[in-house]
């Protein structure tokens, strides 16, 4: 990967490698920067260096620089808490921890080792003093088969699982996307995924690998789909992968707002992480230049290096109202095999192995875990995805679901156990806990307990969960329902009642500001006025990330206040009505400040 994109710096220097706002980068300045900070690192060969670094391009720096060194980048997500970012470091033995001055904090109290200041690149500091490494000369001599990056999934046990992909991996898929005119030196590529997807590695390694150009948001702007949009139409971006939820909430507001227009440089659409709907579909469609736009459905677990399977939708698939995930790339092999592990037939249902160029060596430090899921079959590894799939009559894959309690939510993988192993450890007196989705946008936590309170289990879920992990609603029961043969009865777990929350009409809003909040809330949430309490959580009351979104526009656009005044990142921290009136009214008062900017280098071809 590292030779790739020295290749691409060199063949066309001044073309744009990277931007965020008014920032930019060429391929040429980006490069030296890299150097500068893999420099700083030294030779890291075979070791796994992590990154917590927010949406900027000190991100993209952090990650190219590691991948010089001969390491391996592991992303850590700024929004996790300290707890589980530690447990994440010591998971993967890392040495060195890539910070910058918003993240580095998260750090100080329990990481032993080296934390480097990716922002200090964008200085005149000399590198030389800081001998972290031996060696000072820049690299590209890892192997093919050398780990490229790893990235967590949730586990089951309550331990994420880390899984390594490595350069042959990697190059397998960003060479098929190639071949496949999917993404191309040619499209301006817009990164939205955050950290903890590991698509992020191809919106940024991939695409620079290939010599396309990079367009960043600002930290929490793949949120604000105002400033989103806008910034689609500004670069002019080709090529554009979401989450279909997520581009349902775009899809609505462009069509809402008559901007549907600011897509109109979009030439390849990208959906993954779940189901794509076929209405948002048929709204794109009919807002776009079909002959001149392709939709891709790309699916693939993790394991398997991004994307293993694509299918380029048509309109008979919209009109059917059903997508398939479609075909394998170039490089890998797929088969659907039953019960005993033999090929089914023709739309007979069985469970999907993946078998081919992605398929990853195993996941670091649980074997055991890696003896599961990986299989030979003639002399090939294929991965056991857990997924329920068919093959129809033409040769195209179709998902049917899971074989297990994992879950996506909003496009992220969860396995259900982790969060209720971390409830299970929440105090002595929880002798059970279970917790399933409802619906397509909630998680319910049902804990067995005879003291513990929803505050407690909810803080506690807090300061060791990633915030999509977190249910909704903690529901204590004394005894948990039981079947004739004393299991868990899942049908007889009680309804979870989001009004319950709203019952504190005491906590009525007290000021005109407060009363405005409240009255947006009661919109987006579709409540009464007496249901919501202005010291409830929005997401404890039925709402989501989904439906904050929604909430952050109706902010922005009845105060007019913008990204520089608030940002949607403050209303997922602080989530109550009091909160938000108080992050509101500091905005309307605060004056504008710039961004700090990158020093163009002005280096000639």
């Amino acid at each position: 990967i590292g030779h790739a994109f020295n290749q691409q710096a060199q063949r066309h220097p001044q073309k744009v490698a990277v931007e965020l706002d008014d920032q930019c980068l060429t391929y040429s300045e980006l490069f030296i920067y890299v150097q500068r900070l893999s420099m700083c690192m030294g030779h890291r060969q075979n070791q796994i260096i992590c990154q917590c670094i927010e949406r900027s391009i000190e991100m993209v720096i952090g990650q190219l620089a590691i991948l010089s060194c001969g390491a391996a980048y592991c992303a850590l997500s700024p929004d996790d808490p300290p707890t589980r970012l530690h447990a994440l470091v010591t998971q993967v033995g890392a040495e060195v921890v890539l910070v910058h001055s918003k993240t580095s904090a998260k750090f100080d109290d329990m990481f032993q080792g080296h934390l480097i200041d990716v922002g200090l690149i964008n200085s005149h500091t000399d590198y030389s003093t800081n001998n972290f490494g031996t060696d000072h000369s820049l690299r590209y001599d890892s192997s093919p088969d050398n780990l490229a990056y790893v990235v967590f999934t949730s586990g089951s046990t309550g331990t994420p699982k880390a899984v390594p992909i490595t350069h042959r991996n990697f190059v397998a898929c960003m060479t098929s996307f190639e071949q496949l005119g999917i993404l191309t030196a040619m499209d301006v590529v817009i990164q939205v995924a955050p950290s903890s997807f590991d698509v992020h590695v191809k919106e940024c390694i991939g695409t620079l690998m290939l010599g396309s150009s990079l367009v960043l948001l600002h930290a929490q702007g793949h949120l604000d789909i105002n400033y989103l949009s806008k910034t689609i139409q500004q670069h002019n971006v080709t090529f554009f992968c979401i989450v279909p939820s997520h581009m349902t909430i775009l899809s609505n507001y462009l069509a809402e707002q008559s901007e549907y227009s600011r897509l109109r440089s979009v030439r390849k659409f990208g959906f993954l992480g779940e189901a794509i709907i076929p209405k948002t579909l048929a709204t794109i469609i009919a807002h776009v230049d079909k002959n001149a736009v392709a939709i891709y459905n790309l699916y693939g677990p993790a394991e398997c290096t991004l994307t293993s399977v694509y299918h380029r939708v048509t309109m008979n698939d919209i009109e059917q109202g059903s997508i398939p995930i479609g075909k394998p790339l170039i490089s890998n092999r797929c088969v659907v095999v039953d019960q005993f592990s033999q090929p089914t037939l023709i739309d007979q249902p069985g469970e999907l192995l993946i078998g081919g160029a992605g398929v990853f060596p195993g996941y670091l430090g649980q074997q055991h875990f890696t003896e599961k899921v990986l299989v030979e079959i003639h002399g090939t590894q294929f991965y056991r995805t857990g997924d329920i799939a068919r093959v129809d009559r033409k040769g195209l894959l179709h998902y049917i679901g899971r074989k297990d309690h994992q879950v996506k939510l909003h496009g992220q993988r969860i396995e259900l156990g982790e969060i209720e192993q971390c409830l299970l450890d929440s105090s002595s007196h929880v002798s059970g806990a279970v917790v399933v989705k409802y619906n397509d946008d909630h998680l319910v936590a049902y804990v067995q307990s005879d003291r513990s309170a929803e505050i407690e289990l909810r803080e506690h879920c807090r300061s060791r969960l990633p915030p999509f992990m977190i249910p909704s609603v903690f529901i204590v029961l004394d005894q948990f329902p039981l079947n004739s043969n004393g299991k868990l009865d899942r049908k007889r777990l009680p309804t979870p009642d989001f009004s319950s929350a709203y019952n504190r009409t005491a906590d009525a809003p007290q000021s005109p500001l407060q009363k405005q909040v409240h009255a947006l809330w009661c919109q987006i949430l579709q409540r009464e006025s007496d249901q919501i309490s202005i010291t409830a959580s929005f997401f404890s009351i039925g709402g989501h990330s989904l439906l904050l979104m929604q909430l952050y526009h109706r902010y922005v656009t009845v105060f007019e206040l913008d990204a520089n005044t608030l940002t949607i990142g403050q209303l997922f921290q602080h989530s109550t009505i009091v909160d938000h009136a108080r992050f509101i009214q500091l905005a309307l008062h605060k004056p504008e400040h710039g961004n700090d900017s990158w020093v163009s280098l002005h280096l000639n071809e």
